[in-house]
Order: structure tokens, then sequence, then C-alpha cells
């Protein structure tokens, strides 16, 4: 198999890690996402190393991961919450 380009499969999977609500900043994001690379050194010497399969993978890993929004509680709710603490 030829070298496959991951670039616009990374822009677009880029795209679908920030959209996701999961409360993290966009720093939080990067960091959650390239922490998974298994390179030595920082994140940018990471980056550096890394082929374009390693980030896409790496995205992918991020956004395979579940993440479930929180409801906001009734004042009641979070009374009744907070009683049994």
């Amino acid at each position: 198999m030829g070298n496959m380009s991951y670039k616009g499969s990374i822009y677009e999977s880029l795209l679908d890690a920030f959209m996701k609500k999961d409360g993290l900043t966009v720093g939080e994001k990067f960091l959650s996402i390239f922490k998974e690379i298994k390179k030595d050194g920082s994140i940018a010497e990471k980056l550096l190393k890394c082929e374009d399969k390693d980030i896409y993978d790496a995205i992918l890993k991020y956004l395979s991961f579940p993440f479930e929004e929180d409801e906001l509680l009734t004042e009641e709710e979070f009374e009744e919450w907070m009683s049994q603490k």
C-alpha cells in the first residue's frame, strides 16, 4: 500500500475534536490529543518527530473517549444530593 495522505482527515477530525462539547479549553484539547503520541520530548518535539498517521490516530483516540455532559440539577435535586454526602 502506498503512502496515504492524512492531511484532509487530520483537518476534519481536528474540527470534530474542537466541536466536541467536553468542557475542555482548546489548550486542554491539544494536550489531551497529543499526550498519546509515543515519542520522547516535549509536545512540540513530539509533533516535529511524528508522522501524519500518528497525529491522526491520536485525534481519533481523543474523539473515541466517551464524554457524558452533566445535566444541571434543580435546587431540590442539589439539596437531596448534598444530604446524601
